[in-house]
């Protein structure tokens, strides 16, 4: 699998109050706490728009980077331009160069799903079969635990992870549970929100706002700094949120990359025909990169201008 002001703890319409306070889990272990801020991927100064997003594409005419042998299930870019590709049955984190070339790979018992990079160099991944966090440098040969979640229901564990440059804090979409939690790495872990279903992606943008990608209806939410929260589209099993220039692109199982206007709603279908687009992130130079867990194939695809 590519963030939150105190107010997203208001409460979604219809659902309990999410609790500001502390949730008891698993403390880390020697996990500095400090983190430092970073600028966003951007492509121009100018925002993109709906009117500037290129003809829909099926899949298979992409721009083939990698075919991954373990079926690739998430991605992000890190500050090199490196592509990081988890394989959650394989158990293994491959590190792509920019091009495709494998250049290491890492050992995650945990069998991971989303990631992202930390301002200090390392990466956190969202364990699902471990349902808790790991983190690793690069070079490092195995994920240690960061974190462990409680799973209260028979669902599967957590799929993605966002991170919050303004508030120096990761966000977890706690998928089982169906919250959105708050950690700052070493500290304590906070609910945001309830009552989401099931979340899978966390994204923010510059102004302060939250976007929450379900496994289920409306499949996007933005919350916005106030805690104003709206549904964004109408799309059913949304994998993956990304926020860059001024437009979200959304990964949807029902196979179809959509750009989404966060400000009308109103959207934009930029791949078709993909069988299971599990993971989307953007690379610094503003390229988007598509994982497909069926064909096995890391992509790249032009965003809107």
């Amino acid at each position: 699998m590519s963030v939150v002001a105190a107010a997203v703890g208001l409460a979604l319409a219809g659902c309990a109050s999410p609790l500001p306070q502390a949730v008891t889990r698993t403390p880390a272990a020697s996990v500095a706490p400090t983190i430092a801020t970073t600028t966003p991927p951007s492509a121009t100064s100018r925002p993109a728009t709906l009117n500037g997003c290129p003809p829909a594409q099926p899949e298979a005419q992409l721009t083939v980077l990698a075919r991954i042998a373990a079926s690739p299930d998430d991605v992000t870019v890190d500050r090199a331009g490196n592509l990081w590709v988890s394989a959650l049955d394989a158990r293994v984190i491959s590190e792509l160069s920019a091009t495709g070339k494998l250049l290491a790979t890492v050992s995650d018992p945990g069998g991971p799903e989303g990631m992202v990079e930390l301002p200090d160099g390392r990466f956190v991944v969202a364990d699902q079969v471990a349902n808790a966090l790991g983190i690793f440098h690069p070079g490092d040969t195995r994920v240690s635990q960061l974190l462990t979640l409680t799973n209260h229901t028979a669902n599967a564990g957590v799929d993605g992870i966002g991170y919050d440059a303004a508030h120096q804090q990761l966000l977890v979409p706690d998928s089982p549970n169906g919250t959105l939690l708050a950690y700052p790495v070493g500290g304590a872990t906070t609910v945001l929100r309830r009552g989401l279903g099931r979340p899978v992606a966390a994204s923010t943008d510059p102004a302060g706002n939250t976007y929450v990608g379900m496994e289920n209806a409306p499949g996007v939410l933005a919350v916005s700094a106030t805690g104003a929260t709206r549904s964004l589209g109408s799309l059913a099993q949304v994998d993956e949120v990304v926020f860059l220039n001024g437009l979200l692109y959304v990964a949807d199982l029902a196979g179809t990359v959509e750009a989404i206007d966060p400000g009308t709603g109103q959207s934009a279908r930029l791949v078709t025909a993909a069988p299971a687009p599990q993971g989307l992130a953007a690379t610094r130079a503003g390229t988007l990169i598509l994982v497909d867990e069926t064909t096995h194939v890391v992509a790249s695809l032009a965003p809107c201008r």
